[in-house]
């Protein structure tokens, strides 16, 4: 059965713009609003305090 899933590199020097629609929609809602929807995404769940504990800073190193 082929997957429906569609795959793309984000291009770090090139990262998408939002529309100006898309914009006013973010300005108009509140920290709390924005809180609250980032938080009930289940395909993008909060960091845990041990995952954030885990994490370490790394640099990024340019290749070739």
């Amino acid at each position: 059965m082929p997957s429906e899933t569609v795959r793309f590199t984000l291009a770090p020097d090139n990262p998408p713009r939002m529309t100006a629609q898309q914009l006013a929609r973010l300005d108009a809602m509140t920290d709390a609003q924005i809180t609250a929807a980032a938080e009930s995404d289940p395909d993008n769940p909060p960091l845990t305090v041990a995952e954030l504990e885990r994490m370490e800073a790394v640099r990024r190193v340019r290749e070739g």
